[in-house]
């Protein structure tokens, strides 16, 4: 698993590089994002742990199966205060990050 998170890091996708610009080095709002982190059995795209946030970009692969999708978005949403889950299209365009 530790070797599929850093396989992801390393090809990660035009949204996730874009994303990850605004996050990395405490950029946004001064919290420490990490990326491709592992939880259980599923990788996070981004995750802030001091604030329990969880950001998932959401891309085609999401349609394939979503049995499986939907159980692990309960499981995430279980440990997140909040887990954000936009499509890969709107990062593209423009994402903001709303949080309490």
């Amino acid at each position: 698993m530790k070797d599929r998170a850093r396989n992801l890091r390393r090809n990660q996708t035009d949204a996730e590089a874009k994303l990850w610009q605004s996050l990395r080095s405490r950029r946004f709002c001064h919290y420490k994002f990490r990326r491709q982190r592992i939880f259980g059995n599923y990788i996070v795209d981004f995750v802030c742990l001091k604030r329990r946030v969880i950001i998932e970009l959401d891309g085609g692969q999401h349609l394939e199966n979503q049995e499986y999708d939907n159980i692990r978005t309960q499981y995430l949403q279980s440990l997140a205060s909040h887990h954000l889950l936009p499509q890969r299209e709107k990062v593209n365009d423009r994402f903001f990050l709303f949080y309490r």
